[in-house]
């Protein structure tokens, strides 16, 4: 289907569509949201999406990079793209439970908002941007079903100096991420010493002093304190105690 953009009408309707949910109201989609031109515009540029199922917010987000290939800055920043988007794949992003009912949460994660408090909680942007970014140095992010961001997403997404780093998000992946159980680390998010909470914590006192962003993710974990050394486990480029201590 060739994508277009929700416009101020259409959003509107799409806004007023999930309060009815919140509210109780279990209605069908509003006819039109996806083509009317009442509702709808073109996109200064033809992308075709296909309704397909994605496994996880890694899925979603390597298959919208790849649709968006060659696709202009200007329109991957329309916030009716990402609107007329959540419309399209809303199914996944916001599945019925048993009973048939829907529970959509907030607005912004349908509908982009330039509010840096939650641009990033955005179910297909938020992705999409860390994979476009950060390539498989994002994958500790979006692991998680698409309709459920989760608490490590939310830990480091939200600083938006530490998702642009490469450094910083390698050295994440090398200490939390099991390449061979392609998931994160158990307690990760939890309150184990060295757990991603103190890493972001300790990053950000780190770059006070170093220049982290020029820095490789191995170097980064050098000048991390001895509490993650459990982290490091069989990563396979992160530097023994030895070399972190010379």
């Amino acid at each position: 289907m060739i994508v277009r953009l929700l416009n101020e009408a259409g959003t509107q309707v799409f806004q007023e569509y999930l309060a009815d949910l919140r509210g109780g109201l279990q209605n069908p989609m509003p006819a039109g949201l996806l083509n009317a031109e009442q509702f709808t515009q073109e996109t200064a540029e033809t992308i075709f999406a296909e309704s397909k199922a994605f496994h996880s917010r890694f899925d979603a987000a390597v298959y919208l990079d790849s649709i968006f290939n060659s696709v202009s800055d200007s329109v991957l920043e329309e916030p009716g793209l990402w609107s007329w988007l959540s419309v399209f794949y809303f199914d996944q992003l916001c599945p019925p439970s048993r009973d048939g009912t829907r529970q959509p949460g907030e607005d912004y994660r349908y509908i982009l908002t330039t509010d840096y408090r939650s641009y990033y909680r955005h179910l297909l942007a938020g992705p999409f941007r860390i994979y476009h970014a950060q390539r498989e140095r994002g994958r500790l992010l979006l692991t998680n079903p698409v309709d459920k961001p989760g608490d490590i997403n939310e830990q480091l997404a939200s600083r938006q100096d530490l998702v642009a780093s490469p450094g910083i998000m390698e050295a994440a992946d090398l200490l939390y991420f099991s390449g061979a159980e392609n998931t994160p680390k158990k307690g990760v998010a939890g309150k184990r010493p060295g757990n991603l909470r103190r890493f972001v914590t300790v990053v950000q006192q780190l770059d006070l002093t170093y220049d982290l962003y020029l820095m490789t993710g191995p170097e980064i974990l050098r000048l991390l304190p001895s509490e993650f050394d459990r982290w490091w486990g069989s990563a396979e480029h992160a530097p023994s105690s030895s070399a972190r201590n010379g």
